[in-house]
């Protein structure tokens, strides 16, 4: 069974050895990136709401580099897994 994980951006930020992470919008492109000071850029929700709880969703292989920060809403509960 697949299991969603999330990291605190504090959590994060001390897994992947950064002090701080920035959310830039590529010039060229519109998109979103978080670029971190241990020089690593990760994935960020395109709607991301900066206002609204965000933590960083861990893909199923645990992969760190391939990390989204995204909003979260708590509560969420499982429909069905399959």
């Amino acid at each position: 069974m697949s299991q969603i994980t999330f990291l605190t951006v504090t959590e994060f930020k001390a897994k992947v050895n950064a002090t701080k992470m920035d959310v830039l919008e590529n010039p060229k492109t519109g998109k979103l990136f978080l670029a971190a000071d241990n020089g690593q850029n990760y994935k960020v929700q395109a709607a991301i709401d900066g206002s609204k709880e965000y933590k960083m969703l861990i893909p199923e292989d645990g992969d760190l580099s391939q990390a989204c920060l995204t909003n979260v809403k708590p509560g969420a509960a499982v429909i069905f897994s399959m």
